[in-house]
């Protein structure tokens, strides 16, 4: 069984965490990162119309949740792949 959000967590922490980080905040860090997983499910799954066809307003839903990302990726990226390049990581 693949675990895709495990995963991603911990490419996550590798990527933002330090070494020095405390036991509690790396615990309290994944319990947020599942609950946005878990979040984002639920929106995904709930936040669209009913039946097999794909209708506008799903279409709007989605491109909503993919600008959101995207502009948080936009702004994680420009914090921590400087960090990365340097070896901070």
């Amino acid at each position: 069984m693949k675990r895709r959000i495990e995963q991603a967590w911990l490419g996550f922490e590798k990527m933002v965490l330090p070494a020095t980080v405390g036991e509690v905040q790396r615990v309290e860090m994944r319990k947020a990162f599942f609950a946005g997983a878990s979040v984002l499910f639920a929106m995904m799954t709930n936040g669209v119309s009913d039946g097999p066809e794909v209708e506008a307003s799903d279409m709007a839903f989605m491109e909503e949740l993919d600008t959101e990302i995207r502009e948080f990726g936009g702004q994680f990226d420009a914090e921590h792949l400087p960090k990365l390049a340097r070896g901070d990581a």
